[in-house]
């Protein structure tokens, strides 16, 4: 049965869910449209995080009786867009604004003297900032990734300007740089779209990495106040067409212009002393560089990899040539070394396809390792009587080389050092072949040489030609301790030496000595042929002709393809001989396949 309590009982429960409705409908008011939040007069301090993730606020009025404001005071208010700090407030605290999202201006007071770290992180809609004069510290990442800031002004008053500080600030086009602040890393990758920089009269450094990546900076004006570019200064900086580097610089950092691939041509001062290895690699445009006389040495990957460096000089201050300084500069076609270098770093010229001719002077006395490799136009190289030892593949692969004469002054030579120089015609090797050491075989695969030149003595060992089936020329010269002279056989006085009556022990040879044939142990351990019989291995051979006297057309077959060496008992020393003896005794020197001839040179 219907009762009139039960309706009013209803009633009164429709009326209060009325009121909640209503109350939750004001307070989501601000949700909706935002409050600006007015603090009250006389707050001398916004305490650490008091308005922190608060979403409704979009605007602050701060009263001019508030001097602190406290650590993430405003954190992650992201509907807050504009604030204006008064001048009373000397203390801003760390992430006092960070992650206010939609932060567009902020006033800065003047009474403040440092941004504190991260103050405004990650406020990505802020455009602007001007930083007061009386600032002079900016923290870490004080306005990190701040991605629609597009204007910085740093006041003179600023001196430290912390790592970080505007990291990944990605939309900067303008930069104003104070005049005490010395550049350092806190501009490295933060602005990518930021085209001039004017670094301001008074700053004395540059620091390392000061605008790496800035891939759109096009110039950079450097005043006479600094005195050094630090390691990785300008690397990566892409669009980067032109520097003037001031008289006041003394020193470069490595690699202070790597890979600034739009750069054409750049002048050294005379004040420069230090070069930093790699300072323009990959600078893939420039056509011109003037090194000044006050740098003495050339480090490593200086110019490595600049592809448009047509010519260069090098002053006669610098003493040493780097490792691969030169290394694929594949347009370099002409370069000067002067007196004043003693050494060549190893890949030094590495793949420099245009350069045609090069003098080194007798200052040099090493050439290191792949110095010329696959210096593919290289026709003609001079090298002095000051070298001492030439590196392994040295001149590997110089394919328009056609001739090359090594000094006498070369006491080593190591591994394929002309390998596959497959011009070569004619080498000549001016050094005593028993006063220089190879390592292994320098001139292996060659197919086109035609003349070697011995003209101070057989080498020792090691020696193959490949395919190539040059003449050997040896006018001169010692060979294992005896002296090998080019005599025909008119100029020998012909002698009876009687046999020995006994036979030899294993291993022994028969030779001619001043007493007569003696069976003796193999001089320096060469291999010997078998008396009826013989094999040459490359290389000097010991022979023994078969006891029977050969037949005339078997002399003759034998005299067209070897050069035979004897003892003569009144010279005491190895002579060349056509006369071939019944159990003789004789040297041949031969490399297969080729058909070795020695021949008086010209």
């Amino acid at each position: 049965m219907f009762k009139t309590n039960d309706l009013i009982c209803h009633s009164c429960i429709d009326k209060i869910r009325f009121e909640w409705l209503l109350i939750m409908f004001l307070c989501a008011m601000p949700l909706l449209h935002g409050i600006e939040l007015v603090i009250p007069d006389g707050t001398v301090t916004i305490t650490d995080s008091l308005y922190d993730n608060r979403t409704d606020i979009t605007s602050v009025k701060i009263p001019n009786s508030v001097i602190i404001i406290g650590q993430g005071a405003f954190h992650g208010c992201s509907n807050l867009k504009s604030v204006v700090i008064p001048n009373s407030v000397t203390t801003i605290g760390y992430e006092a604004f960070a992650d206010c999202s939609s932060l567009e201006s902020v006033t800065l007071p003047s009474g403040i003297t440092s941004i504190s770290g991260e103050t405004f992180y990650q406020c990505d809609s802020l455009e602007s900032i001007t930083i007061p004069e009386g600032v002079t510290e900016i923290h870490n990442d004080a306005f990190y990734n701040c991605g629609s800031l597009t204007t910085v002004v740093i006041p003179n008053s600023v001196t430290t300007i912390a790592e970080g500080a505007f990291d990944s600030c990605s939309a900067v086009t303008s930069l104003t740089i104070p005049s005490r602040f010395q550049v350092s890393t806190v501009f490295s990758d933060s602005y990518k779209t930021i085209q001039t920089i004017i670094i301001p009269d008074g700053s004395t450094s540059i620091g390392s990495r000061a605008f790496q990546y800035c891939e759109s900076l096009t110039s950079v004006t450097i005043p006479n106040s600094v005195t050094s570019i630090g390691d990785r200064a300008f690397e990566f900086c892409e669009s980067l067409t032109s520097v003037t580097i001031p008289n006041s610089v003394i020193s470069i950092g490595y690699e202070a212009f790597d890979s600034c691939r739009s750069l054409t041509n750049i002048v050294i001062p005379n004040s420069v002393t230090s070069l930093g290895h790699s300072i323009f690699y990959d600078c893939r445009s420039l056509t011109n560089i003037v090194i000044p006389n006050s740098v003495t040495s050339i480090p490593h990957y200086t110019f490595a990899w600049c592809r448009s460096l047509t010519n260069i000089v090098i002053p006669n201050s610098v003493t040493s040539i780097g490792e691969e300084v030169f290394g694929n500069c594949s347009s370099l076609t002409d370069i000067v070394i002067p007196t004043s270098v003693t050494s060549i770093g190893k890949w030094a010229f590495n793949k420099c396809e245009s350069l045609t001719n090069l003098v080194i002077p007798d200052s040099v006395t090493s050439i290191g390792d792949s110095a010329f490799f696959a210096c593919e136009s290289l026709s003609n190289i001079e090298i002095p009587n000051s070298v001492t030892s030439i590196g392994k593949n040295a001149f590997y692969a110089c394919s328009s080389l056609t001739n090359l004469e090594i000094p006498d002054s070369v006491t080593s030579i190591y591994t394929s050092c002309f390998f596959k120089c497959t011009g070569l015609k004619s080498l000549t090797v001016n050094c005593p072949g028993d006063a220089f050491t190879i390592d292994k075989n320098p001139i292996e695969g060659l197919d086109s040489l035609t003349d070697v030149y011995f003209n101070n003595g057989l080498p020792s060992a090691g020696w193959t030609f490949g395919t190539s089936n040059p003449v050997i020329h040896v006018p001169s010269s010692k060979w294992n301790g005896y002296d090998v002279r080019d005599a025909s056989i008119d100029e020998l006085e012909k002698k009876t030496i009687p046999l020995p009556t006994i036979s030899g022990k294993i291993g022994q040879v028969l030779m001619v000595t001043p007493d007569g044939y003696e069976w003796k142990d193999v001089p320096g351990g060469y291999s010997a042929a078998i008396a009826d019989k013989f094999q040459l291995v490359s290389g000097w051979n010991l022979v023994s002709l078969p006891e029977a006297e050969l037949t005339a057309s078997c002399k003759a077959e034998l005299l067209k393809a070897y050069v035979f060496f004897t003892f003569d008992k009144n010279t005491r020393s190895y002579v060349r001989t056509e006369t071939l003896l019944p159990r003789g005794c004789y040297w041949i020197y031969v490399k297969e396949p080729c058909t070795i001839h020695f021949t008086k040179a010209e």
